[in-house]
C-alpha cells in the first residue's frame, strides 16, 4: 500500500527529489541529524526527532524506505557499516552547487560503508576527505544496480583508497551529476584514484574529475588516474565526462562501449 506525503520530504533546498511534493511511496522516511539527533529516538519519521547516525537509520530501515540526512548533518563515521536493505539515502541542502549534508569516512583498515543490497542509492551527499591515515574505501559496492547521484567527494592527503570501489563483477554501477576533486595542498598529499570499478557495466554521466592544484597520486600502473578501470574488461557508457587539471581515466584494453569527454585540461587523457 502506498502512502501520500503532501509536503514531500519537507526540504527547502537540495536535490529535486527532496523538493517535489506531493510524494507517494510505499516505505517510510527516516530522518538523521548529527547535530540534533539521538540514536535512541522512538520517532525518527519526524524531522524534529531524527537519528544521530546513518548506521542507526540503516539498521532500522526496511526495503523501500528513504533515509534523509538533514542539512545540518555532518557525521564522522569511525565504525564500518553495511547497507543490506534497498534504500535511498538522500542529503538535504545545497549551496554553490555543493551538497550540505556531509559524511567523513574515517574507518581504518577496510571500507566504511559496504553495500550488499541491490538498488541502493546515494543522493546529494558531500563526502569529505578522510582525516586519519589508513582508511579504506569509503563505499565498497558488492551488489548490482547501485547509484551515486549528485555526490561531491573531496580527496586529500588521507585518501589512500577510493571514494567508490567496485571490484566484484556485480553489474550496473551508475554515477551521475557528481564531482570528485583533489584538495591536495602539495605533491605528498595527493590522493589515489577517486573511483575504482571493473567488471559488469559502469554508467557515468555528467561526472567531473578535478585534480585541483596538485592532482592525483601515481600508482604502480603509471597514473596518475582519477578513475581506474584497468583491472577487468567490462562495458562502459561514459557521457559528458570532464577531466580537469590532469585527471586521467584508464580502462581495461578489452572493455567495450564509449567515452565522451566534453572538457579536459592540464593534459588529462583517456588510456584505453
Amino acid at each position: 500500500m502506498s502512502r501520500l506525503l503532501t509536503d514531500g520530504l519537507g526540504a527547502d533546498t537540495g536535490h529535486n527529489f527532496s523538493l517535489e511534493k506531493p510524494l507517494w511511496l510505499t516505505g517510510r522516511v527516516l530522518y538523521v541529524s548529527s547535530a540534533s539527533g539521538d540514536d535512541a529516538t522512538t520517532n525518527p519519521q519526524e524531522r524534529r526527532d531524527p537519528y544521530a547516525t546513518l548506521k542507526a537509520a540503516v539498521d532500522a530501515a526496511l526495503a523501500g524506505d528513504i533515509i534523509v540526512l538533514l542539512e545540518d548533518h555532518d557525521e564522522v563515521i569511525t565504525v564500518a557499516m553495511t547497507v543490506d536493505v534497498r534504500v535511498r539515502i538522500i542529503g538535504e541542502g545545497r549551496a554553490d552547487g555543493v551538497p550540505q549534508a556531509a559524511i567523513t569516512c574515517n574507518v581504518a583498515g577496510g571500507p566504511a560503508i559496504t553495500v550488499t543490497a541491490e538498488n541502493v542509492e546515494f543522493v546529494n551527499i558531500k563526502m569529505k576527505t578522510p582525516s586519519v591515515t589508513g582508511t579504506g574505501a569509503r563505499v565498497l559496492v558488492q551488489a548490482a544496480d547501485v547509484t551515486f547521484d549528485s555526490i561531491y567527494a573531496e580527496c586529500g592527503e588521507f585518501s589512500e583508497e577510493p571514494v567508490i570501489e567496485r571490484t566484484d563483477t556485480v553489474d550496473r554501477l551508475t554515477i551521475r551529476d557528481s564531482t570528485f576533486v583533489s584538495t591536495a595542498t602539495d605533491k605528498d598529499a595527493r590522493p589515489n584514484a577517486a573511483v575504482v570499478a571493473s567488471g559488469g557495466t559502469v554508467d557515468m554521466r555528467n561526472v567531473t574529475f578535478d585534480g585541483g592544484e596538485w592532482g592525483w597520486n601515481i600508482p604502480a600502473g603509471g597514473g596518475p588516474f582519477a578513475y581506474d578501470g584497468s583491472v577487468d574488461a567490462y562495458f562502459v557508457r561514459f557521457e559528458n565526462i570532464s577531466l580537469l587539471n590532469g585527471s586521467d581515466l584508464v580502462l581495461h584494453e578489452d572493455s567495450t562501449g564509449w567515452v565522451s569527454v566534453t572538457t579536459a585540461s592540464g593534459g588529462a587523457r583517456v588510456r584505453w
